[in-house]
């Protein structure tokens, strides 16, 4: 029997709002520590997002630091892959000391195939199982465009390149290690059947304009449990032939995941049937979040019944986001909102307007404030103006692809977008 935890997209550094994160993960991670000392578990796998940024602040670095070296005095593997918000030179810049600790982190995809298959092995130094530690596969790890490329080209270009990976690994597997014993992979990508939340995921494998879909068929049959990262909400994709699972991600990094609860995954493999066991273990959450949202009075309503329950004598933390549907413009808005929830738990981080009943354009312009517009709204918006007309489909995409370029520079150059 192999017990393992799944765990992803820690996010590390995480601002919401500009509110720092800090003692939520510091949280988590020593609950983390007690469920693997519990559990007895024989690796813990990390797959990908381990910081929020290329550049996480110091004091996420030392709380990764803190962690695995105390994780790794429980548990004999510790096995963590980047994600595309790491910065793949930066992990793998520690991998010479964490080496030495017995600890593997996968920045960049090797150069040898063979170098993404670890070896699980227990406190007496006998291999357990075989680990594929597959990273994000960046652009750079795609096969290059051809000029004049469709978007289905395009799309069944990208896929080859990432199936070819998975492919290859699964040859040296195969060809080099014994196949009696459990078979793990790893992944940092969109899986098709996979639960996307509204605004806490930076696309991956970009292909016009959202995520472009992996087909489960990636995952050869022969291999005992998938381990994926990317998608913040806990999600088996595949029960079996292999299991195919995201474990989510372990704190809330957007509103839009204010009413879910997240999990990490402990995994059981047998010598008998069922071979696999899943079983999640909720995540105990240190600040409560709520979106609330409908017209001004329903707002005020909401906030104050939020208010009753969280008196001031408790010492439970309350984060809010606010959207407010408007019709017509509302100067103090943001003061009368704060005014409520003055001398009371509710911190709210952001407010927003809703105005879907009148001049949206107009609105967004005079109402939004700057940091509150994805880069592609105000695209649209500017286009908009210059042309009085909607962004052609085209133009869209390539804009969108810049976009996505620029990001993974700003990832490989250690900088934060």
């Amino acid at each position: 029997m192999l017990k393992i935890v799944h765990t992803a997209d820690w996010h590390l550094g995480q601002k919401l709002d500009k509110l720092d994160r800090f003692e939520e993960h510091e949280a988590f991670l020593t609950w983390l520590l007690a469920v693997m000392a519990q559990e007895q578990v024989a690796a813990l796998i990390v797959c990908g997002d381990i910081f929020d940024s290329a550049n996480p602040p110091v004091d996420a670095l030392k709380l990764f630091i803190s962690f695995i070296v105390h994780a790794r005095r429980c548990c004999p593997n510790i096995i963590m892959v980047a994600g595309n918000h790491d910065s793949a030179g930066r992990l793998d810049a520690m991998q010479p000391i964490l080496r030495e600790l017995g600890i593997v982190l996968l920045g960049a995809l090797p150069d040898k195939t063979e170098n993404c298959l670890v070896p699980l092995r227990d406190f007496s130094g006998q291999v357990i199982a075989h680990v594929a530690a597959v990273p994000y596969i960046r652009p750079v790890d795609i096969q290059p465009s051809a000029a004049g490329e469709s978007e289905t080209a395009s799309a069944s270009r990208i896929a080859a390149s990432i199936s070819a990976v998975y492919k290859n690994i699964q040859s040296e597997y195969l060809e080099r290690l014994d196949h009696g014993k459990p078979f793990i992979m790893t992944g940092h990508l969109y899986v098709v059947g996979g639960l996307q939340t509204a605004d806490s995921e930076r696309p991956v494998q970009l292909e016009a304009g959202s995520m472009q879909a992996m087909p489960t068929a990636l995952f050869p049959a022969e291999v005992d449990y998938v381990a994926l990262g990317h998608l913040h909400r806990n999600q088996c994709i595949k029960k079996q032939s292999p299991p195919i699972w995201y474990s989510g991600s372990p704190i809330p990094l957007s509103f839009s995941e204010a009413d879910y609860h997240h999990q990490i995954l402990v995994v059981t493999i047998n010598d008998s049937s069922p071979r696999v066991q899943v079983a999640t273990r909720l995540v105990p959450r240190t600040v409560n979040m709520f979106d609330i949202a409908g017209n001004f009075n329903e707002v005020c309503e909401k906030l104050n019944e939020v208010k009753k329950i969280f008196q001031l004598t408790r010492e439970e933390r309350v984060l809010a986001r606010v959207t407010v549907q408007v019709t017509e413009p509302i100067p103090d808005l943001r003061e009368r909102i704060m005014e409520l929830v003055h001398d009371s738990n509710v911190t709210v981080l952001a407010i927003r307007r809703d105005t879907q009943l009148w001049d949206r354009t107009e609105a967004l312009i005079q109402e939004k404030e700057l940091e509150e517009f994805s880069p592609l709204e105000v695209f649209r918006l500017k286009y908009r103006e210059e042309y009085d007309q909607e962004v052609p489909p085209d133009l869209e995409q390539a804009f969108l692809e810049v976009v996505e370029e620029i990001y993974q520079k700003l990832n490989e150059t250690n900088l934060t977008p």
